[in-house]
């Protein structure tokens, strides 16, 4: 599914999906900025890394942020401001996800570097 993603941006992105054993991929996410995913567990690492961990979330219960969100100083979730479980029974992508806006997220990613570079003598 992801795949027509890493398509689009094939000089931005790199793949490493199923390429880490777990005691790969937490060194790996601790020498990230932050991390950028739906409700998995590398999201809940980062988060507890202390890095800046942003969630999308759906409003569904009960797997909305109000119980899964992530947990640190520098953790936030994106999830629309409805309540619905239009997705519960089937197959589709999750609209509620797919209508976050991009737009939100590269702020919070653009305020995240920012404060980064601040603390750069």
């Amino acid at each position: 599914m992801l795949q027509p993603i890493f398509d689009a941006v094939p000089h931005d992105v790199t793949d490493i999906t199923g390429r880490m054993k777990l005691e790969e991929f937490i060194p790996f996410i601790n020498h990230c900025d932050g991390l950028v995913a739906n409700s998995t567990g590398p999201l809940h690492i980062a988060a507890a890394l202390g890095k800046d961990a942003l969630g999308i979330y759906p409003p569904m219960r009960p797997i909305h942020p109000g119980r899964w969100a992530p947990v640190g100083p520098k953790a936030k979730a994106f999830v629309l401001d409805k309540v619905c479980s239009d997705c519960r029974d089937n197959k589709t992508p999750c609209s509620c996800i797919m209508n976050v806006a991009p737009a939100l997220i590269k702020e919070a990613l653009d305020r995240a570097s920012v404060v980064r570079h601040a603390d750069i003598p």
